[in-house]
Order: structure tokens, then sequence, then C-alpha cells
């Protein structure tokens, strides 16, 4: 993981700036709010491991939990993931996932770059 390999805290905090920034750009920090930061990430990975509420552990996710995921990220309804079987909501689930933490690191290079 990331933020288990760096000590760069500067970086953090530059990263942190940038999506501040974007936010701001894209009018979206009012709406937000309080979004996590890479600083706070970074110290509750090195400090409390596992043991953190902080950065969600999706392997651990019920189905429940899933389908609340793949509602807030598509444009389909609880009711409607809730009637799908377990496989779909799995591999759905699993799909959404790897494609927000590609985008993440797709965003994370750009600003590092």
């Amino acid at each position: 993981m990331f933020f288990s390999q760096t000590e760069n805290l500067g970086q953090l905090a530059r990263l942190d700036k940038f999506v501040v920034q974007q936010m701001t750009r894209l009018k979206l920090r009012s709406v937000l709010g309080g979004q996590a930061t890479f600083l706070r990430s970074y110290h509750e990975i090195r400090y409390f491991g596992e043991a953190s509420r902080y950065i969600p552990n999706f392997d651990t996710y019920t189905r429940s939990e899933k389908a609340q995921t793949i509602a807030l990220l598509t444009d389909k309804t609880l009711a409607e993931v809730e009637a799908r079987n377990a496989e779909f909501i799995d591999e759905q689930f699993d799909k959404l996932i790897a494609r927000e933490v590609s985008d993440l690191e797709a965003d994370v290079l750009a600003a590092l770059s």
C-alpha cells in the first residue's frame, strides 16, 4: 500500500492541496465538505493499521453495504440493486471499486507529475 511505503509527508500535503483545489474548481468543496485527506490516511494506517475505521476495508463489506455502495455509485436505486442476486452484487461491487481505485491512482499520478 502506498501509505506504508512513504514517509514524505510534504508530498502527501501537496496531494491534499491538489484535491482541495480540484474540489474548489469543480464547485464541490461546499457540497462534500470534510473529505478524507492523504495525511490523515497516512497517520491512520501508520499508527492504527487495520484497527482504523477511517479507511474502508471493502473485503469485509456485507452484501447490504455492497448494495448501498452500488446504488451510490450508479444510477440504480437501492431497491433495484437489492433485487438482484448475490453473484451480481458481488461482481458489480468489485468492478466499481476497481474502477474507483484506478481513477484515484490516475489522479494521484497526474498530481505528482
